[in-house]
């Protein structure tokens, strides 16, 4: 997690420079997305069990 605007650069400066953290990030980062993609689906499943609010 970066702070301010110098972090900032300095994530982006390293990610830039170092293909190898840049891509174990965006694996990461799918890994995530993928996660939440099915707790967001039993979330829309169990809401739909209940039916529309009255």
């Amino acid at each position: 997690m970066v702070e301010n605007a110098e972090e900032l650069a300095e994530a982006l400066r390293e990610l830039i420079e170092l293909p190898q953290a840049a891509e174990r990030m965006s694996v990461a980062g799918l890994e995530v997305m993928r996660a939440n993609q099915g707790a967001l689906g039993r979330l829309v499943a169990a809401l739909r069990a209940v039916g529309p609010p009255v």
